[in-house]
């Protein structure tokens, strides 16, 4: 008998030389030890004190494909944290940039963060040496501020060019923030704080926030709980508004349209009863009731003075 072929294992597929390239890099951002500061700010309600915490977070691939545990990316987050606050009474806020392809500077050093990038008032480019100053109007004053520089922005990068490919997606980019959302809240202990997202131009995307915070395990009745006051709150809009444009229809119909066309039924009425000298009183204007109560009106006028016309003469 012939020898039966043994079936061979199936040829696993290897990294490239840049993939294995990448993944080193990853995981040497991965094994470096968070930068924290202290500093502070003057805000428009006084002088804040807070910890700045600079640290890359991994994404696990259970939130792209599921095939592995390793982590599939190292994204850098920024946080500012206010000193002296209790955690659960204090609420978090992450926020991104737009792009997409863009880093969480602009909002970071620009507009939200409790330092900004000083800049000449005509907007133009500013001169080296660079120099930061306090922002007034950072967000700060409300709650904790977590900057995220989605893969392959800022200093944030993946471990292959197909992760880098997946996370490029519109599902794979929401799904790896949300695995940094829920890395962040767990090294921080931060699971009891209101939760806050915030956006600018593609970065609303990611603010997809029910989806977003369903992705990042939390519950979804709290993850719905603002769409359902939303809800509720524009419902009560809507149904003040149709009364109100009822009231409104019935006031105006009332005034402008009802009371005028009663008055020329008065008016009609007393013609028939060979009354001539009542007139409708209606405002001269140029639209459908005015042109009508003045016919009505010269009707009226000219009748009574045949009717006055026919009286003299019976008389003589």
């Amino acid at each position: 008998m012939p020898d039966t072929a043994k079936p061979q294992d199936p040829v696993k597929p290897t990294e490239s030389d840049a993939d294995k390239r990448l993944r080193e890099r990853m995981e040497k951002l991965l094994a470096q030890d968070a930068a924290v500061s202290s500093g502070s700010c003057k805000l428009a309600t006084g002088s804040l004190d807070y910890t700045a915490h600079v640290a890359f977070l991994p994404v696990i691939a259970e939130g792209l494909a599921g095939s592995t545990a390793e982590p599939q990316a190292a994204v850098m987050t920024t946080a500012y944290l206010a000193k002296g606050a209790a955690p659960a009474a204090r609420p978090v806020c992450f926020a991104f940039n737009g792009g997409p392809g863009s880093s969480s500077i602009w909002l970071h050093l620009g507009a939200l963060g409790p330092k900004r990038v000083v800049v000449p008032d005509d907007g133009s480019m500013p001169r080296a040496p660079y120099t930061l100053s306090d922002n007034p109007l950072s967000w700060f004053e409300h709650f904790d501020l977590v900057f995220i520089d989605p893969p392959h922005t800022g200093w944030s990068m993946c471990a292959s060019e197909a992760a880098r490919k997946k996370m490029l997606t519109v599902n794979g980019d929401v799904d790896a923030l949300a695995e940094v959302m829920r890395v962040w809240l767990t090294r921080h202990k931060r699971w009891g704080s209101a939760l806050y997202l915030a956006g600018e131009s593609y970065g609303t995307t990611h603010d997809d926030a029910p989806y977003i915070f369903i992705r990042a395990s939390i519950p979804e009745q709290e993850a719905l709980a603002s769409v359902y006051r939303y809800l509720f709150f524009s419902g009560g809009l809507f149904v003040l508004a149709a009364l109100f444009a009822l009231w409104c229809s019935r006031a105006f119909a009332g005034r402008f349209l009802v009371a005028p066309l009663e008055r020329l039924a008065e008016v009609s009425g007393a013609a028939q009863r060979g009354d001539f000298s009542v007139r409708t009183g209606l405002p001269d204007s140029a639209d459908e009731i005015g042109v009508l109560s003045r016919s009505f009106d010269t009707m009226a006028a000219s009748l009574e003075a045949q009717q006055e016309e026919s009286n003299l003469a019976e008389v003589e």
